[in-house]
């Protein structure tokens, strides 16, 4: 069976040798059957072509402030431009009120 990370590469012949090459990057990595594919996976976890066209997958993870069952809790969720951009407005306009 066929690794999954070889969806992300395209295997080709470079002076004789075979190499893996990213379809996001176009970067050359080694691909003959030695090299095992533990540095493909890593590769595709950096690889800011990749996530760069992926973005709005999942994205950035951040901690915010939830309040449930009246008690203050942390929690994780994904990172949103609109609800970021509302947030600091709310909290600029907070700031003006109290600062008066």
């Amino acid at each position: 069976m066929k690794n999954v990370v070889w969806q992300h590469f395209e295997k080709i012949k470079v002076d004789g040798k075979y190499k893996a090459k990213c379809n996001y990057c176009k970067k050359l990595l080694g691909g003959e059957t030695k090299n095992g594919t533990k540095h493909l996976h890593h590769h595709i976890n950096i690889c800011i072509q990749k996530k760069a066209l992926t973005k709005g997958e999942g994205g950035q993870k951040t901690l915010f402030s939830k309040i449930t069952s009246g008690k203050k809790k942390l929690a994780c969720g994904a990172y949103n431009e609109e609800n970021a951009k509302r947030e600091l407005a709310t909290m600029i306009y907070c700031m003006n009120i109290h600062c008066q």
